[in-house]
């Protein structure tokens, strides 16, 4: 999961949030990279830091490691085998 980054949209829909929410994150200090001018990447590990400083809570931010990890593991998945679920008939 350390090399790997969210885009604002996967991180809205990993933790189950508006795109507006993550970008008030943003704003409020959530470490980003701007790849372009409309090309924003967060690193989960800073998502991650960012929720412990603003005090949510040791379940909270377990839960949102948890969804992050299961995401990245079906990206992953899914790359190995593209067409795993396709049955061509």
């Amino acid at each position: 999961m350390s090399n790997d980054y969210l885009t604002v949209k996967e991180t809205a829909e990993v933790l189950g949030v508006s795109i507006q929410a993550v970008y008030k994150w943003i704003r409020e200090g959530l470490k980003c990279y701007k790849v372009s001018m409309h090309r924003t990447r967060i690193r989960p590990k800073k998502l991650l830091e960012y929720f412990e400083k603003r005090g949510n809570s040791n379940v909270k931010i377990f839960y949102y490691r948890k969804e992050i990890e299961n995401y990245f593991n079906q990206i992953k998945d899914y790359r190995k085998y593209p067409f795993e679920d396709l049955s061509i008939s």
